[in-house]
């Protein structure tokens, strides 16, 4: 029985295989479909399974197991009743029952033991199996889609990458999210996709603007490293305009001619900050581009009704009158 006593010796034998004149390289060996998939975290015992071909087994049969660095550390042989010899070297385990199933426990595992391993036997098949070693996500970041309006929907996305290695491993990852201090709030308030990478904030209202969101993300695999939480992200709600007032508050003044209007300051509750006109509605003239009414002393052609009218782009402009009665005396 061949001894396990170096790496190398390994290397030199398996280079040194010949079948019908052909030498037969490890990295050309194809890998029999399908390739199984392990996955494990660093410091970790992991296991390898494979199923040895019984095929025309007439006499004994090598397989080796070959690692991700082209290194062979394990083997077992076959005879054609099926009993088995093993040959490992430290950190490695290798056993074979009758079925053909060859179990190899690797010790430890870091990092740099993700990759490919095979079963390999000259002029059979290759049976492989991919190591993948998990790694914590990266941070996520949260971006919005919009700024939306009361009664509008906003969504947010939780984006984040693996760092689980090889890179080829296809998993996904599923999100968690936190509103102020409430994980994964439900009701009709907030919707999310099956991996929860979107939450749809729904009717959205003013008091919105104040919430604090953060997510993790956690790669989907029995035991998936869940990622550090995201820096913390709020959206801005457009409103308004509302509650347009008067400062003084009162909407009806009586003067006497040549006697003096304090000026009148309009206000509106709105987000972005809304603009106003004021309009005298008897003309149609503005009289004023600003919050402020500001008539002086007062004619008799300056009475009427004056209009305060609060406008934001994207919202439906408010109006409020003020009445100014001008008594003459002759």
């Amino acid at each position: 029985m061949f001894e396990l006593n170096s790496k190398k010796a390994f290397k030199m034998l398996i280079s040194a295989l010949t079948i019908m004149g052909t030498i037969i390289s490890v990295k050309s060996w194809p890998c029999a479909s399908p390739i199984r998939k392990v996955y494990s975290r660093e410091n970790s015992d992991v296991v390898l399974r494979f199923s040895a071909d019984f095929s025309n087994l007439n006499s004994p049969r090598l397989f080796d197991i070959n690692f991700y660095d082209d290194s062979i550390k394990a083997r077992i042989t076959y005879n054609p009743d099926k009993t088995s010899t093993t040959d490992a070297l430290p950190g490695v385990s290798i056993t074979g029952d009758t079925a053909g199933n060859v179990v190899v426990t690797l010790a430890n595992v870091q990092q740099s033991n993700a990759g490919v391993y095979t079963l390999a036997s000259a002029g059979l098949s290759t049976k492989c199996n991919c190591l993948y070693i998990l790694g914590t996500p990266r941070k996520p970041t949260v971006t919005v889609n919009k700024t939306p309006s009361v009664g509008e929907s906003v969504t947010l996305t939780c984006s984040s990458t693996s760092t689980t290695i090889p890179s080829n491993h296809s998993l996904s990852l599923t999100y968690s999210w936190r509103v102020d201090n409430t994980d994964n709030p439900g009701g009709a308030k907030y919707t999310y996709t099956p991996s929860k990478d979107k939450l749809t904030v729904n009717n959205i209202e003013k008091e919105d603007a104040n919430k604090q969101f953060t997510c993790t993300a956690t790669e989907d695999v029995t035991g998936g490293y869940t990622s550090s939480r995201s820096d913390t992200s709020s959206f801005d709600v457009y409103y308004g305009p509302d509650n347009v007032a008067f400062s003084p508050s009162d909407t009806s003044y009586e003067k006497d001619e040549n006697e003096s209007l304090n000026q009148v300051t309009c206000s509106a509750s709105c987000y972005p900050t809304c603009s106003f006109t004021w309009t005298k509605t008897e003309t149609g003239r503005i009289v004023s581009n600003s919050a402020l009414l500001n008539l002086g002393r007062l004619q008799s052609s300056d009475a009427g009704t004056y209009r305060c009218t609060a406008t934001r782009t994207g919202g439906e402009p408010q109006s409020k009158d003020l009445t100014v009665n001008v008594i003459c005396k002759y």
